[in-house]
């Protein structure tokens, strides 16, 4: 899979595969929206676990 988000004040998110560069232009890309508090904490919860991961090394 290959998915990004981005959090904006714990009560916005983004998230897709979408390519914040030139390559979108060559791509099929999808971006989805939400404002759904319950939603977003969820994705606020995997970037803390994710973001743990990365500090263990």
């Amino acid at each position: 899979m290959h998915d990004k988000f981005c959090i904006i004040d714990f009560e916005y998110v983004m998230h897709g595969s979408y390519n914040w560069t030139k390559a979108e232009n060559y791509n099929d890309e999808t971006l989805a929206t939400a404002l759904d508090r319950d939603f977003v904490k969820k994705f606020s919860d995997e970037f803390i676990r994710l973001y743990g991961m990365g500090r263990r090394v």
